[in-house]
């Protein structure tokens, strides 16, 4: 069976109102399908880890990966129950989880979290908002700390830089002369991440898009920043919210703000099973997403 190029969730999505495109950097706009980066950011967390615990880690890592883990992109690790949660489509909590992928009952689940079951009532959480989220999470789980995790984020980001030939991005063939085209007719094309300037502009070189967009956005902290850059890019550019139209992989770091804010929002979907009642249209690939722009353009 072929995979359709994506499909409308919102059926009152439309690219009447766009002027605006704001992409998120990682898996959007390129793909690396041998999941290398998130693997060496896993080998540089294990070097923080005393030499007893590092083959441990790693093979609790490499197991997180295997089919019938409960670890999965779009669930979030709660340290203090040692539980991984399930939300429903609107971020309430729906169902959690032991390790080894045993399901809490509900009644149990439910008495833990009697305050509500709203993730955002929970602050601690270790969001699985990406394939950087699961070592991150088992991470967590051997004592390792936020400071830990950016610290190894950054290694891998330099490694990526300085040797590309181990982690090859995987574009569509036509990726340049799409942004050329959107670029000439007007639109205003930035991206938004939580990689650093020098990342996000080495990847844009490296596509050959570079010099199709206006602005970037780096060191962005999504999801806890999203609202004041958005702020600012409505007011510098004198834009509604309704004026964007906002690309990502992350449901919870690139979406949920964004369609908060009532902007189009398009799920690139690597990781699947993530919450959907933010999302307006998902797309398995960059592919598909110019498949679905020139698709509703010829409409418009």
């Amino acid at each position: 069976m072929v995979q359709v190029p994506y499909e409308i969730l919102n059926p009152n999505f439309s690219l009447k109102p766009v002027r605006a495109l704001i992409f998120d950097l990682d898996d959007t706009l390129y793909f690396i399908p041998s999941g290398a980066q998130f693997l060496r950011y896993g080998e540089h967390l294990s070097r923080f880890l005393p030499e007893s615990q590092k083959e441990t880690y790693l093979k609790e890592l490499k197991r997180s990966a295997e089919n019938g883990s409960p670890l999965k992109v779009g669930r979030a690790y709660d340290p203090e129950t040692n539980w991984i949660l399930e939300f429903d489509d609107h971020w309430g909590i729906q169902n959690a989880y032991e390790l080894n992928g045993v399901q809490i009952p509900i009644e149990t689940m439910r008495k833990h979290y009697s305050e509500g079951m709203n993730m955002d009532l929970f602050p601690n959480l270790i969001h699985l908002s990406s394939g950087w989220g699961i070592p991150s999470a088992v991470g967590k789980m051997f004592g390792l700390t936020r400071e830990h995790f950016r610290s190894a984020y950054l290694a891998t980001r330099e490694d990526m830089v300085n040797h590309p030939e181990e982690f090859p991005l995987v574009v569509p063939a036509d990726i340049q002369s799409f942004f050329k085209n959107c670029h000439e007719q007007g639109y205003l094309l930035m991206v938004m991440t939580n990689s650093g300037l020098g990342e996000a502009e080495d990847v844009l070189t490296r596509i050959g898009i570079d010099s199709y967009f206006c602005s970037i956005y780096p060191e962005a902290r999504k999801p806890n920043h999203s609202f004041k850059i958005f702020q600012e890019i409505a007011q510098k550019n004198n834009l509604d919210y309704s004026n964007f139209l906002v690309i990502g992989d992350s449901v919870y770091n690139d979406l949920r703000q964004a369609k908060s804010l009532d902007a189009q929002t398009v799920l690139m979907e690597r990781f699947p099973d993530q919450p959907l009642g933010m999302v307006d249209v998902r797309v398995w690939d960059m592919e598909g997403f110019i498949q679905l722009w020139e698709k509703l353009s010829s409409q418009s």
